[in-house]
């Protein structure tokens, strides 16, 4: 719509799969990007 990321979330979850997984299956998503992150 307006550029490369059109949305942009922060989610904190012990399991990422359940994450991406429930993003990606939302109707209308077209395409994800994960970015994932720790704390050293």
């Amino acid at each position: 719509m307006f550029g490369e990321y059109d949305l942009v979330v922060k989610i904190e979850s012990d399991d990422i799969e359940v994450v991406v997984n429930k993003i990606r299956s939302i109707d209308g998503v077209i395409d994800t990007k994960t970015l994932t992150g720790t704390k050293f």
